[in-house]
């Protein structure tokens, strides 16, 4: 996983929240998430759909980077 600039993601994932469900649009996402790989993103989103949230906004933003570190972990 690429290092990412936490505070901007977090703020792009809480100012731009997108509802979570298996049709979200994973090009956006990795967008929310700070990168371009497609493949983190489907992961990212197995772990939102995971948590039972409705909105990517509903997660502080410790909870979201632990997600985008469990996501980027998943790729090794």
């Amino acid at each position: 996983m690429k290092k990412r600039e936490w505070e901007k993601t977090e703020r792009a994932c809480h100012t731009a929240g997108m509802k979570i469900d298996e049709r979200m649009d994973l090009t956006e996402l990795a967008q929310h998430m700070g990168t371009e790989d497609s493949a983190e993103a489907a992961r990212m989103r197995d772990l939102l759909l995971e948590a039972g949230r409705e909105r990517t906004e509903d997660f502080s933003g410790e909870e979201w980077a632990e997600l985008l570190m469990r996501a980027g972990e998943q790729n090794k």
